[in-house]
């Protein structure tokens, strides 16, 4: 069959309900958004439509390369989705395609390292008569997907010991070879998130560095106070890790030793560097042992620390991704705060904390995201003159409208009825996307709900 006799089939979006996302030159989606526009179909013979679907499908396709025995192998597994996994590792990801690309020519299909991909997907299936029996016509469009993110608490650092650097403290000497001064101790934590609301392609936020100084003397405290400098140096952490089988836990680098079907892209974003000099000190009392009565004199005088404070903006000038974690891929972030001190002797300072990135829901959306969820944003609005109805050569095209619903966890498959504009029952039908899986790649659904019309 020829080109010209073959069934056309075309999947067309109404662009005005997008997010407008300046940080995105294509059009993209976010939770809630309805997909709305048309199905296009057209043949040169007589047809009659037996059934049409439409439903959205999310996938990622990942890829790894191995050296065995001298040669180069493609190695997959089935990847498998954990129930016991944090919150913010269930909701959905962006779209995502990072590193090479491999492209499977009798599919399509891209693999990458990783790739997060969602396509709205329809499928007619007709009947021209003349006995020759059914034929289906399928087609895809790819859908760019930015959803909006949440802050989560703080990362209990205790449980990557050797992920992050949360305090360091060096000696301090006013020559190389002199004698110790003292100790400079430096200490961050987590900062507030990098957030994005749905315009702004920058966005800043601040981290804390807290310093504290123990003299062995005295007598060159303020001397050596006057003269400290400090030349801040920092960076944001971009962690991307993908693998071919569920992450344990929460992925981290000392996790790539221990399974060999995991990777990690590592990217640094420099910020800029500033020297501060002039910080405003205070003497902190240590909390005595000795009884109340008991005053400090000139011959014993008061134990304490010298302690100050560095505000360290964290300015991002592009986008960033969320952060976000799902069974086989995650994005991840971490501030890195390199310190110099001039004035005195001492070693750098190099600190490296958790961070996150968060896109903010719109205040009106997310108002509107806590009432029950309507009828026409759970169903696909499905229109069409007639099962019976006979299509000439011209084009016929059918409205169709899919709301993006994504839960937080898989959902059992549910059905129900309602009404079309012919007057004839509809079924709808939601629950998770059937994908496939290819020798060397792996492809891992998402919870979404896809939406079919029977």
């Amino acid at each position: 069959m020829n080109s010209e006799s073959t069934p056309q089939l075309r999947l067309i979006l109404n662009h005005e309900a997008e997010n407008s996302d300046s940080g995105n030159l294509e059009s993209s989606w976010s939770p809630c958004d309805e997909l709305c526009g048309f199905l296009e179909l057209s043949n040169a013979e007589p047809s009659a439509i037996e059934d049409i679907s439409i439903y959205f499908e999310g996938v990622s396709r990942n890829w790894i390369s191995e050296l065995v025995e001298n040669e180069f192998t493609l190695r997959a597994n089935k990847a498998e989705r954990k129930t016991e996994v944090p919150e913010h590792c269930t909701q959905l990801p962006p779209s995502l395609e990072l590193g090479y690309v491999i492209m499977d020519e009798s599919t399509g299909q891209r693999f990458a390292q990783p790739s997060i991909a969602y396509n709205l997907r329809a499928t007619v299936t007709l009947n021209t008569g003349g006995g020759e029996g059914s034929k289906t016509v399928d087609t895809s469009l790819p859908v760019i997907i930015t959803p909006y993110t949440q802050e989560y608490p703080p990362t209990e650092t205790t449980d990557f010991p050797m992920e992050f650097n949360e305090q360091e403290t060096k000696v301090l000497r006013r020559y190389l070879m002199g004698r110790e001064l003292g100790a400079m101790t430096a200490s961050m934590r987590e900062p507030p998130a990098l957030t994005y609301d749905v315009h702004s392609a920058r966005a800043c936020t601040e981290a804390l560095v807290k310093l504290e100084l123990n003299f062995e003397s005295s007598s060159e405290v303020y001397q050596i106070l006057q003269n400290l400098t400090f030349k801040i140096c920092p960076l944001i952490r971009i962690k991307t890790f993908f693998s071919l089988q569920s992450f344990r836990r929460l992925p981290s680098k000392d996790l790539l030793s221990l399974e060999g079907s995991m990777r990690f892209r590592d990217e640094m974003i420099k910020l800029g560097r500033k020297d501060v000099r002039g910080v405003s000190w205070k003497y902190v009392l240590e909390q005595s042992s000795q009884a109340p009565e008991t005053q400090p004199t000139i011959a014993t005088p008061p134990v304490g620390k010298w302690t100050a404070q560095l505000p360290v903006p964290i300015t991002a000038d592009t986008r960033l991704l969320p952060t976000f974690c799902t069974s086989v891929v995650a994005r991840l972030y971490a501030v890195i705060i390199r310190i110099n001190v001039s004035g005195v002797r001492m070693d750098s300072f190099n600190l490296e904390v958790p961070f996150q990135v968060i896109h903010k829901f719109p205040e009106q959306q997310h108002a509107t995201q806590t009432e029950p969820m309507r009828d026409e944003q759970r169903f696909l609005a499905f229109r069409r003159a007639s099962e019976s109805s006979w299509i000439s050569e011209e084009a016929m095209s059918t409205k169709f409208i899919v709301a993006l619903l994504f839960p937080n966890r898989p959902a059992s498959a549910e059905s129900a009825e309602a009404t079309a504009d012919s007057g004839e029952r509809c079924r709808f039908v939601h629950g998770v996307a059937s994908v496939n899986r290819d020798i060397a790649t792996v492809d891992v659904p998402y919870p979404i709900k896809p939406i079919y019309a029977t």
